[in-house]
């Protein structure tokens, strides 16, 4: 694998600026034919949210409560921080670090409660807004209710997965779109572009022959779907999803659990008949060391009923960190992928992720991104590929 120097990450950052200085303009233009249009009367600001609901304000938000992290993330990118009054993540576990990690970002937000989940009443003291995720990890239907008896609008985007350009798109309009925010948005996603297309064209070089992957996500005991954002970012880069040969497969849904009745045995057959190339684990938050991807696989359903496969025997599992595979980070996940396949992309994604990191104040972790496992017996081992 070649790690590029200084000079030619610098180099690669110098041709994104150049890219999005490109993207801004375009954008100005895009901005005066309506493609970044306000979209209500009088000047109502008015989208559609990930629950399907039309969200109609009278003007740009200037105080709002976030929940999770990556609507967080997405507010930081465009550069929203002043009007973010509250941050909340909703789960003990990893509460006092989130709030650690994104509570700099937003020196006028206050650390929300968690138990109760900020109520309608702590939220009305700071903020007329939240924006929270769709499903996962978010207010209960009966919070919004109250939410909404108090004159709360509750905003629903889950800034990650397939949906996460678009719902970018929508926090620039929430927040009023100006040349700033916009400008920030078009750098983000001309960087995410310019080193998804770079790796997108040394895969096409690299004329990979045909192949079958399965990918797990150990955080769920289950297999991604190709309808999974995750499974689509991997397909793109090169292969299959062997679940779509699976007949009678529910394939609508996101995942399929490994440990449902049927599963083992269709995928163990599907592999016998068709041996399948690769096995790819999305791991969780931690899974960045080879300790943990030792831990992570030896007590996964993988590992207790699946050691048959033919990736297993032949030493072909890939095991990544959680966070590059999806959300805001998720152009460091096709580097992982494709190096995964075989591929040189001549990117280093620690020295992309650093850059990321000093553009917008994260803290992501450099290292600990992706591991190659090997099972010989009953000794399971890790190597560290990035």
């Amino acid at each position: 694998m070649h790690y590029p120097s200084d000079d030619m990450v610098d180099s690669k950052i110098l041709v994104v600026a150049v890219i999005a200085v490109v993207a801004v303009v375009a954008a100005g233009a895009a901005a005066a034919t309506g493609v970044f249009d306000k979209g209500g009367d009088d000047g109502e600001i008015v989208i559609i949210d990930g629950a399907g609901k039309k969200i109609v304000l009278d003007e740009p938000l200037t105080s709002v409560v976030l929940g999770n992290v990556n609507v967080p993330k997405m507010c930081n990118i465009i550069g929203a921080n002043d009007a973010v009054k509250g941050l909340s993540f909703y789960s003990d576990r990893s509460d006092a670090s989130n709030w650690e990690k994104y509570g700099k970002l937003f020196p006028k937000a206050k650390h929300m409660a968690i138990e109760p989940s900020m109520t309608a009443e702590q939220v009305k003291t700071v903020a007329n807004a939240v924006i929270v995720p769709v499903s996962s990890m978010t207010l209960t239907y009966a919070q919004e209710l109250s939410y909404n008896q108090m004159g709360i609008k509750v905003i629903r985007l889950d800034c990650n997965g397939e949906t996460a350009q678009d719902d970018m798109e929508k926090l620039t309009k929430l927040f009023g779109a100006n040349e700033e925010i916009m400008k920030n948005y078009n750098e983000y996603w001309s960087m995410f572009e310019d080193v998804k297309g770079a790796v997108l064209s040394k895969v096409k070089a690299a004329s990979l022959p045909d192949s079958r992957f399965l990918y797990y996500y150990g955080s769920f005991a289950a297999f991604y779907n190709q309808t999974s954002a995750s499974s689509d970012l991997v397909e793109e880069v090169s292969g299959k999803n062997a679940l779509r040969e699976i007949p009678g497969l529910d394939l609508s849904t996101i995942s399929n659990k490994a440990d449902v009745d049927g599963i083992r045995e269709a995928v163990l057959e599907l592999d016998y008949n068709a041996p399948i190339d690769r096995l790819l684990i999305r791991g969780s938050t931690t899974t960045t060391s080879e300790s943990a991807a030792v831990s992570m696989f030896k007590t996964s359903e993988i590992y207790k009923n699946y050691r048959s496969l033919n990736a297993i025997t032949n030493d072909q599992i890939y095991a990544f960190a959680s966070d590059p595979m999806s959300g805001c980070l998720a152009f460091i996940g096709y580097i992982l992928v494709a190096e995964a396949m075989g591929v040189d992309t001549e990117l280093d994604p620690s020295a992309l992720i650093a850059k990321y990191n000093e553009r917008y104040g994260f803290s992501e972790l450099t290292t600990g991104l992706m591991f190659a496992i090997s099972v010989q017996d009953n000794d399971v081992s890790a190597i560290q590929l990035f």
